[in-house]
């Protein structure tokens, strides 16, 4: 006979599960299996079953979490490795022109002035430069889709016009 687990506790049976990764939680089912096949007196069977019930729900979760943990992971390294391949070569343009000028103090000034009005010339510049390269793809077709002929789409493709 199942009751399950009271009111009054099972927030406190949920606090225990949530948090624990998957390897710990196996750890308990193995610990709340022990205790319903040693049949010591005392021990309250139906509430260590409804209680493994939720714990083998609890476990499904934490596999469920871990495995999306391990998929984002993947993911960051793949967009990492990208970025590495495509980053470093703005970053050696912008390296050189930094090398190449050299900023001699002027007296009764800063040199912090002198890097802000610089950097805002220079974000400037790379902002117009982004405009007009989307401006140029644009113009080229590069944001308008390709005609298909209707013969080329496959049978049972439906095709709505504007």
């Amino acid at each position: 006979r199942r009751e399950g687990i009271h009111q009054a506790v099972a927030s406190d049976v949920t606090s225990v599960f949530k948090g624990k990764t998957a390897a710990q939680l196996a750890a308990l089912q193995k610990q709340i299996e022990s205790k319903i096949n040693g049949k010591a007196d005392g021990i309250d069977i139906g509430y260590w079953e409804s209680l493994l019930s939720q714990l083998k729900a609890h476990m499904a979760r934490a596999r469920l979490r871990d495995r999306h943990q391990e998929s984002l992971r993947r993911k960051l390294q793949v967009l990492k490795a990208e970025q590495a391949v495509t980053l470093p070569q703005p970053n050696e343009i912008h390296a050189n022109a930094v090398g190449e000028t050299s900023v001699e103090p002027k007296p009764g000034t800063s040199m912090e002035d002198d890097h802000v009005s610089e950097n805002e010339g220079n974000e400037e510049d790379v902002a117009n430069d982004m405009l007009n390269e989307c401006f140029n793809a644009y113009q080229a077709g590069g944001y308008s889709p390709k005609f298909l002929n209707p013969d080329d789409i496959e049978p049972g493709t439906i095709v709505v016009t504007e």
